[in-house]
């Protein structure tokens, strides 16, 4: 049978993490190890984890939020670095995420049905996405694919989650959505405003594909939609990433492809 570890960043939440560590270990393929990285709480958010039998790992306390900022995949990688060599998997889930029961070990039989499979996740409920991008909570990643990828650490930089994703995919494997198989989060996903349009400008989106994103947001969040292309245009210093010319050229093969068969459409 498959093994898997999860890994869980917590900063001040006491009030989610118990019940979130809860639904891990009800999972019916239950999870090797948890790791929980408690950064720098000020609550009880590291002897929850503790009581819970977890493997904790204490960062130091820090004023400002990290959340959509480079710093958060440093957070993220100190949990990782717990991961033990036997596990075929890596589980990222949110303190504020609880997974149904049989949420790891059916996302992980459909990932073992096909090998190029990467990294998957389930879908959050009352959230819409597309199939091919995983959710950043549930995030399951075939740990063999991850190392062999770069040692399994997440890059220093604004979009480091959508970084893997883009590596997997130019490296020949994929990513997915399974549909069916469920989580529920406490705080609803929203956007990250400037931080996300630094992310697409890192990661090398096309201005189309910016644009796009923020129109389709726009309706449920107006104000942050705007900060995130202030974020994407006034970029600072921002350099590109490694993996920005690539998606730029598949970003624009993939919008002159939906052109051809809208217009090939229209001419039937």
């Amino acid at each position: 049978m498959p093994r898997y570890e999860t890994v869980t960043i917590a900063r001040d939440e006491e009030a989610n993490l118990g019940a979130t560590l809860e639904a891990l270990a009800r999972q019916s393929l239950p999870p090797g190890q948890r790791v929980v990285v408690d950064d720098g709480s000020k609550d009880g958010t590291g002897a929850i984890a503790e009581k819970a039998g977890c493997t904790v790992v204490r960062l130091p306390s820090h004023e400002a939020s990290y959340l959509g900022r480079p710093e958060l995949a440093s957070v993220i990688n100190a949990g990782l670095e717990k991961v033990s060599p036997a596990a075929d998997y890596v589980l990222i889930v949110d303190a504020d995420n609880q997974l149904d029961e049989d949420y790891a070990g059916d996302l992980i039989a459909e990932m073992e049905l096909d090998p190029k499979v990467a990294a998957a996740s389930g879908e959050i409920q009352g959230e819409r996405g597309d199939l091919e991008t995983p959710r950043n909570s549930g995030f399951t990643v075939r740990t063999s694919a991850w190392r062999g990828l770069n040692g399994m650490r997440y890059p220093v930089m604004y979009g480091y989650e959508g970084w893997l994703r883009f590596k997997f995919a130019q490296s020949g494997l994929s990513t997915k959505v399974y549909p069916g198989i469920r989580s529920v989060v406490r705080r609803k996903t929203r956007l990250k405003g400037v931080y996300d349009g630094r992310a697409m400008f890192v990661l090398g989106y096309s201005p189309l594909y910016a644009l796009g994103r923020v129109a389709v947001n726009f309706p449920s969040q107006p104000s942050e939609s705007l900060r995130v292309l202030a974020g994407y245009l006034a970029r600072g210093g921002l350099e590109r990433s490694d993996v920005a010319d690539w998606v730029g050229k598949r970003q624009k093969s993939l919008l002159l492809e939906k052109a051809r068969q809208s217009f090939a459409r229209g001419l039937r």
